[in-house]
């Protein structure tokens, strides 16, 4: 315990003498700018710990071990992130029909975000089985899949929402929206 306090001190302090550096040598804005990156970032690794502290447990790492484990992890994550970034500029560079896949990729997750009926439940098992599907197949076919399965979804819920046989002729000439789904039930 005492090592690690240690060495978040040292961390935090370098991180100061790093950034009272650069405010000498470039000025207060870009101090300021870095020191902002830094807090920023420093909170946004707090959520790591939680995800290590998870796998720790579930894997049944011992204490001892769980250092080694961690500094292997940081490196592995490190190196494959440069990779990764060094493949896909290399691709980029090279084939530059590539970003209209990354493009397609986009635009069928943009797609399929705009397709969802924002039912926060969980979703019934048709369009469960639907959507797994999608999930399957290519960017393209996922997009129209989606779409499909939102659609089908829609309809199975104003089915289940429709009133009886007597009451519905009562109501069918008008539109009426129920507050739990966005569409009205006369849609088809």
């Amino acid at each position: 315990m005492r090592g690690a306090v240690r060495n978040t001190v040292l961390t935090v302090l370098a991180a100061t003498c790093f950034g009272v550096g650069v405010g000498a040598t470039k000025g207060r804005q870009s101090a300021m700018e870095f020191f902002a990156g830094y807090l920023v970032e420093q909170s946004l690794s707090v959520d790591n710990l939680f995800v290590f502290i998870l796998l720790f447990e579930y894997f049944k790492v011992p204490p001892a071990l769980q250092g080694r484990a961690l500094k292997w992890g940081i490196l592995g994550a490190i190196a494959m992130r440069g990779v990764m970034i060094g493949v896909g500029v290399e691709l980029v560079q090279r084939f530059r029909s590539v970003t209209l896949v990354f493009a397609g990729i986009l635009l069928a997750s943009a797609a399929k975000l705009l397709a969802e009926d924002g039912h926060d439940g969980p979703a019934p098992a048709p369009a469960r089985a639907a959507s797994s599907a999608s999930r399957g197949a290519s960017a393209a076919a996922s997009t129209t899949s989606t779409a499909t399965s939102s659609s089908r979804r829609s309809r199975m819920e104003r089915r289940r929402r429709r009133p009886s046989s007597s009451a519905s002729s009562a109501s069918s000439s008008r539109i009426s929206c129920s507050p739990s789904t966005r569409y009205p039930r006369s849609w088809p």
